[in-house]
């Protein structure tokens, strides 16, 4: 996976120059296996159809350092499960707010607005994309990226990303499994080994916000 390096050496070099001595809260940081920077924790991409857990498709994500992670300059993006293009658009959305050290963020995205049983109310968004972002049930690529515009989910610039199903640009392989009542869950330590199959299990919705962390978002 990539992992947006260039913006991160850069501040490092240039704070570690100035000779700082405390955390930088500012600047998010990029995904890796040693579990150092922001994940997409859960993702539910069935919501608001009929039968469905809850009215609406969200996204999850925590942050496992011990330092708050600025959303500032970064972007949720989504790609169509053959898609070969940068994501543009409703697909692009400018992420705003501040993930607490070891805790979540739940961004709430569209919903299906089935007319019988779309599902339960999400708890409180930290934010939401009104009606952009709108990932398909059977495939695709949702990714973070420290970027303003679209990117490819292979950009230098992508801190994480999940492919399922169909999705052609996964992290090694797409995770499978999900449904109605089923979102892809990454494991409470936010372990992340750039293999979507086997970071994310299907389980029941879990959907946390920063108030569960007894914090709020910023």
């Amino acid at each position: 996976m990539s992992r947006a390096l260039v913006r991160r050496v850069t501040l490092a070099v240039s704070l570690s120059t100035a000779g700082l001595a405390w955390p930088l809260l500012g600047g998010p940081a990029a995904a890796n296996p040693a579990g150092t920077g922001l994940v997409i924790s859960e993702a539910y991409v069935n919501g608001g159809s009929s039968g469905a857990s809850y009215l609406n498709k969200f996204v999850e994500l925590y942050n496992p350092t011990s330092s708050p992670i600025s959303l500032s300059g970064d972007t949720l993006q989504y790609r169509a499960p053959t898609s070969t293009v940068v994501p543009s658009g409703q697909q692009v959305f400018a992420l705003s707010g501040t993930v607490a050290a070891h805790g979540h963020f739940l961004i709430q995205l569209p919903s299906n607005n089935a007319s019988t049983n779309p599902g339960a109310p999400l708890p409180a968004a930290d934010l939401s994309t009104g009606t952009a972002v709108n990932p398909g049930a059977g495939g695709g690529t949702l990714f973070i990226a420290a970027s303003a515009a679209g990117v490819l989910p292979t950009d230098a610039s992508v801190i994480d990303r999940i492919g399922w199903g169909t999705s052609n640009a996964p992290e090694g392989t797409a995770a499978a499994g999900n449904s109605l009542v089923l979102s892809y869950q990454r494991d409470d330590a936010g372990a992340d080994t750039d293999n979507n199959v086997a970071d994310f299990r299907t389980a029941a919705p879990q959907p946390q916000n920063a108030a569960s962390d007894g914090a709020a978002a910023r």
